[in-house]
C-alpha cells in the first residue's frame, strides 16, 4: 500500500513541475501577447457601448486605444510616438498591445474622456448638438468622448434625495467636530459628482467582465500549453506511473523532493502570494500601515474578514470610510494604487520562486526527457521540402496506447498548477499516517506470532 502511495506522490511531483513550466510560459504568453491591456479594452468597450449604443465599433476601439496608450495613463515603459516598428504589419498589432495600459482607475478615464471632448460634463449634452455639424474624421473621437460623458450626466431620484439629505445637514457642520464636518462635505462632493457615480458602477462591471475574459484567455492558452508539453516531453501517463512503481531509486529522490522543497515553495507561491484575496488583504493592511492617507489608521483588517474580488473589498472600504467618516473616494484610489504594486511584488517574489524550484528539481538527477528521444520524422525528411512530403516515424505517438497516455496527461496538466499543488500536499500528508498504520499492523501480527 505504501508504495502505490509513494508512487503516486511521485506521479504528482511531476505533474506539478511540468504544470508549474506551464505556468510560466503562459504568463510569457499573456506579456508577449498582452492579454491584459487587450482584455481590459474589451471590458471597456462593453462600458461604452452600453453607455453609448450608437457608437460604431472603429471609433470606439480608436478612443479606447488612445486612452489606454496615453503616457500619463499607461503603464509601458515603450515610446508611445510612432517607430519604424509601427510599420511592420505583425509588430505593429504587438506593439500596439504592449502599449496599452493593463488597468485604469475610473476617475482617471473620466479626466481623459473630457480633455478629449474638450468639455466640462455639464456642457457635454449641449456640444452634441453642435459637434455633427464639424467634419466627422477628425473630430470622431471628440463626438464619441462627448456622447459618453452625456450618457454618464444622468441622475436618478435616489441620487437626488441623497444630496438633498446631504445638504439638510451643512448648517449643523459648524457645531461639528472637524473631521464630521470633513466627511460629510466628502459624502457630498461624492453625490454630487454623478457623472463619476455612473461610471464607477459601469466600470466596475467591465472590470470583472475582463477578469473573466482574462482568465478563459489564460485558460486557453494553459490547455494548448498543456498539449504541446506533454508531446514534446513524451509525457505518457501510463508508461510514467509504471516506471516510477518499477524504480524505487527515482520514486524516492521524488519524494523526498516533494518533502524538503516542492512542498514548502508552493504553499507560499499559490496560497499566500497569488491568490486574490491575500492579495487584497495584502494591500489594505499595506494602506492602513503606511497611513498615507488621512484617517486610515482607523481602519483594521480582521483574521476573518475575506475579499474574494476587488469590488467586496471596496465596497467593505467604502463601509468603512462612512463609519470612521473618511474621504471614501481619496480611500479607494489609495487601495487601488496598493493593490498594483502588491500583485506586482507578489509577482515577482513567485517568478524567484518558480527558478529556485526547477533548479531544485534538476539536483534530483530525474530525467523529465526521454534519452534517446524518440525521431519524429524519417531520416529522408528535408526542412526545406515542402511539409506533405514530410513522413513520420510513428515512435513520437505511437503505438495507441502511448497516444492515449500523451493525451491524458495532458488533460490532466490542464488542470493546472495550484490543483496538482494541493493533490501533492493532501497525498504527503496522508503518507506518514499511512506509514504509522502499516507500522502498527506489523506490530501486531509479530505480537501475534510471539504470543500465538
Amino acid at each position: 500500500m505504501l508504495q502505490q502511495l509513494d508512487t503516486l506522490i511521485g506521479f504528482a511531483v511531476v505533474m506539478s513541475v511540468v504544470s508549474l513550466l506551464i505556468t510560466i510560459i503562459t504568463q510569457m504568453i499573456s506579456a508577449l501577447l498582452g492579454l491584459r491591456g487587450s482584455n481590459l479594452a474589451d471590458g471597456l468597450g462593453a462600458m461604452m457601448h452600453r453607455i453609448a449604443p450608437d457608437l460604431d465599433h472603429k471609433t470606439r476601439r480608436n478612443l479606447i486605444d488612445d486612452i489606454l496608450t496615453r503616457p500619463i495613463i499607461s503603464d509601458s515603459m515603450m515610446s508611445m510616438s510612432e517607430t519604424f516598428w509601427d510599420k511592420i504589419p505583425f509588430l505593429a498589432l504587438l506593439r500596439k498591445r504592449w502599449k496599452r495600459a493593463s488597468a485604469i482607475r475610473p476617475e482617471e478615464l473620466l479626466e481623459v474622456l473630457k480633455v478629449i471632448a474638450k468639455v466640462e460634463l455639464d456642457q457635454a449634452k449641449t456640444a452634441l448638438v453642435e459637434l455633427p455639424k464639424m467634419p466627422d474624421q477628425p473630430f470622431a473621437m471628440q463626438t464619441a468622448a462627448t456622447k459618453i460623458l452625456a450618457g454618464l450626466h444622468v441622475t436618478t431620484l435616489a441620487a437626488n434625495a441623497k444630496v438633498a439629505a446631504l445638504n439638510s445637514r451643512l448648517p449643523d457642520l459648524a457645531q461639528a467636530d472637524q473631521a464630521q464636518a470633513a466627511a460629510v462635505i466628502a459624502q457630498l462632493n461624492d453625490a454630487t459628482n454623478i457623472a463619476l457615480a455612473n461610471l464607477e458602477k459601469s466600470f466596475n462591471a467591465a472590470q470583472d467582465r475582463a477578469k473573466q475574459w482574462f482568465a478563459m484567455n489564460a485558460r486557453l492558452w494553459t490547455v494548448i500549453a498543456s498539449i504541446v508539453m506533454a508531446f514534446l516531453m513524451q509525457l505518457d501517463t501510463f508508461g510514467l506511473i509504471t516506471k516510477l512503481s518499477s524504480d524505487p531509486s527515482e520514486r524516492g529522490k521524488l519524494i523526498q523532493f516533494s518533502q524538503t522543497t516542492l512542498q514548502k515553495k508552493a504553499d507560499e507561491v499559490f496560497t499566500n502570494t497569488l491568490s486574490s484575496a491575500t492579495i487584497y488583504k495584502q494591500a489594505i493592511e499595506r494602506l492602513t500601515a503606511d497611513g498615507n492617507t488621512s484617517g486610515v489608521v482607523k481602519i483594521a483588517v480582521l483574521a476573518n474578514v475575506g475579499f474574494e474580488t476587488q469590488a467586496t473589498a471596496e465596497s467593505w472600504l467604502k463601509d468603512q470610510a462612512e463609519t470612521n467618516h473618511l474621504d471614501s473616494t481619496a480611500l479607494i484610489a489609495a487601495f487601488r494604487e496598493a493593490v498594483k504594486a502588491v500583485t506586482k511584488e507578489n509577482y515577482n517574489r513567485a517568478g524567484g520562486e518558480f527558478s529556485s524550484l526547477t533548479d531544485a528539481f534538476a539536483q534530483t538527477g530525474v530525467q523529465l526527457m526521454p534519452k534517446p528521444y524518440p525521431a519524429v520524422f524519417t531520416e529522408d525528411w528535408r526542412l526545406w521540402s515542402w511539409p506533405w512530403d514530410w513522413r513520420v516515424t510513428g515512435q513520437w505517438s505511437w503505438p495507441a496506447s502511448h497516444l492515449f497516455g500523451i493525451l491524458v496527461s495532458a488533460a490532466l496538466l490542464s488542470l493546472g498548477a495550484p490543483f496538482w499543488f494541493n493533490s501533492l500536499k493532501s497525498l504527503a500528508n496522508l503518507r506518514p499516517m499511512l506509514a504509522d498504520q502499516i507500522d502498527q499492523d506489523e506490530k501486531a501480527k509479530s505480537a501475534k506470532k510471539i504470543n500465538g
